[in-house]
């Protein structure tokens, strides 16, 4: 078994709220135990601004809006999967409802063994 892993996480915000500390605080200590790490946020605004000020490597790429929109969510699942193939992933951490339905269907069409976790934030 490999000792680090290839982690994911996706926060469909683009707002600094109540799931960004503990998910960017999350992503930080794995990184810091030497796993590669990646944070999927939406652009603009001060998410991705203060992920990116713990260090972390901030994927602004996906749209990750959280309305439905069909055009940006079968790009969002086209580039997800796109990306755990590229970077080869092991783990996709999802931090919001919108990360879990993107993520699940996702993962109906990966070609390589991944974990998917899924973490209800209540604040």
């Amino acid at each position: 078994m490999k000792e680090k892993f290839n982690i994911l996480h996706i926060a469909s915000s683009n707002r600094w709220t109540g799931v960004a500390d503990p998910a960017t605080s999350l992503a930080h200590y794995q990184q810091h135990n030497g796993n590669r790490v990646w944070f999927a946020c939406a652009s603009g605004r001060d998410f991705a601004d203060r992920a990116r000020e713990r260090d972390l490597n901030v994927v602004t790429s996906f749209h990750l809006y959280y309305k439905f929109n069909p055009l940006y969510t079968l790009s969002d699942l086209r580039s997800l999967r796109a990306f755990i193939a590229e970077h080869e992933i092991d783990v996709v951490h999802c931090h919001l409802p919108h990360d879990h339905a993107l993520a699940a269907f996702a993962f109906k069409k990966i070609d390589r063994p991944c974990i998917l976790v899924r973490t209800f934030h209540r604040y």
